[in-house]
């Protein structure tokens, strides 16, 4: 069951908007913007929780009833945007904006990289900006991973699925496939796929073209080199129809991984290496005393010389 959405605070906007949208307004507008609708019955218990003042008149700062009622539900970004949330309503509309967003959170990229590479691609954004829409539009602390791929795949299956009693157009179904077809390759769906965020983040910026400069290909290897091995040790032991051919490939990738290791070279053997360039040579023979270094021509006087001032006469 998907307990939340990630655009929840914009539902809340929505649901309480002098407008007055049903909900099945709120979920073909949240479907044609690309946001996640769980359910009518989560929008309803949300609808059920909101109770605005009876005279509601948000855009009015001198209405305290109005006012006490948007802090409370945090919803001045939407009525009395300032300029970071300006920018992010912007870019909830921008598709190749949002995508990005989307896909460097889920990866746990810091907000300051996010926002210089939507910079790169012309559009206007800030770390507040970020901010207010990693709140307003994709606020993952209310989902958990499951959910997150859940409402994903919603996003493109609601096309076939319908509850309005009409049936299914043929360009519908055919839009669904493509769709179903192209998400196989969507960033989004590939990094939630990955157990290990950092490993994440690291193919999807390859995948956007920034090759990394500071990996330590050999401890990658010697990780993969562990990991493939206790799966080969799984597999064997597991006694599944399969396991034998499973076993005999992690096997055969951790034995290629040993291999590259070799190639590499051990981060420690190398570090050993580099200290014992540094390393001091020492001799066994006595150290010159300072007849030999001076051949004779030095003073035995350690005291310091003084200068004596000269007066001037009467």
């Amino acid at each position: 069951m998907i307990r939340r959405s990630p655009c929840e605070l914009y539902i809340k906007f929505l649901l309480v908007h002098p407008r007055g949208f049903s909900v099945e307004e709120i979920k073909n507008k949240l479907h044609e913007m690309g946001l996640d609708f769980p359910s009518e019955a989560y929008v309803g218990s949300l609808q059920a929780r909101l109770s605005p003042p009876s005279l509601f008149h948000p855009t009015d700062k001198t209405h305290k009833a109005s006012q006490r009622f948007i802090m409370k539900h945090r919803l001045r970004g939407f009525f009395d945007p300032d300029e970071a949330s300006a920018i992010a309503h912007d870019l909830v509309k921008n598709p190749r904006a949002k995508e990005l967003i989307e896909t460097l959170t889920l990866t746990e990229e810091p907000l300051a990289l996010i926002s210089s590479m939507v910079r790169q691609q012309g559009s206007r954004c800030t770390v507040a900006a970020l901010q207010r829409y990693t709140t307003y539009y994709w606020d993952l602390s209310l989902v958990d991973s499951v959910e997150t791929r859940a409402l994903l795949q919603m996003r493109v299956d609601h096309i076939v699925n319908r509850d309005d009693g009409e049936e299914v157009k043929p360009y519908e179904r055919m839009q669904h496939a493509a769709l179903k077809r192209a998400t196989y390759k969507d960033p989004r769906f590939l990094v939630t796929e990955m157990p290990i965020t950092p490993m994440a983040g690291l193919l999807n910026r390859m995948r956007m073209g920034y090759l990394p400069t500071q990996v330590d290909l050999t401890r990658l290897a010697h990780a993969t080199r562990v990991v493939c091995t206790v799966r080969a040790y799984g597999e064997a032991m597991s006694g599944a129809p399969h396991s034998a051919a499973s076993a005999r490939d992690f096997a055969v990738v951790s034995r290629v991984m040993t291999d590259l290791i070799n190639e590499m070279g051990s981060p420690d053997v190398e570090l050993h290496k580099e200290l014992q360039s540094l390393a001091l040579q020492t001799e066994d023979a006595r150290p010159p005393n300072i007849h030999q270094l001076s051949g004779g021509h030095h003073t035995m006087d350690l005291q310091p010389m003084t200068i004596e001032a000269e007066t001037d006469g009467d």
